[in-house]
């Protein structure tokens, strides 16, 4: 079952939602909606509920950095479990398309802020050149 005023919240507050906000505000054709207004919303355009339920879906798998299970560690009785459960965490990451290996994410970052930094250069160079 869903809150749906703790959906409304998320929807008035949290950045995640802010497409979903705004196309709350269309519908209401009005900025900033209150609380009530957005639970109006997503009563009445299910479409709304839908679309917030997918986005959290999308941000919680795009999320998973779970490991595998290790089955040479657990009982015999629950190998059978843990073999699924590592199949079914492999499909995942093979169907997410923002899967990134946690522990290559520190060089991921870096790589971006020497772009940054050099793309910065650059603007501040062509810029006195100018």
């Amino acid at each position: 079952m869903i809150h749906l005023e703790r959906v409304a919240n998320e929807i008035k507050e949290v950045g995640l939602y802010n497409l979903i906000l705004q196309d709350v505000e269309a519908i209401l054709n009005k900025k900033n909606p209150t609380k009530e207004e957005i639970l109006n919303i997503l009563k009445t355009n299910p479409e709304i509920l839908e679309e917030y339920k997918q986005t959290n879906v999308e941000y919680n798998i795009s999320n998973i950095h779970i490991r595998n299970i290790d089955i040479d560690s657990v009982e015999n009785r629950c190998k059978k479990e843990g073999e699924e459960i590592n199949n079914k965490l492999n499909l995942l990451r093979e169907i997410e398309k923002y899967t990134l290996d946690f522990e290559h994410s520190l060089h991921l970052l870096l790589y971006f802020l020497l772009s940054f930094l050099c793309f910065f250069q650059f603007n501040i160079l062509l810029f006195y050149w100018i």
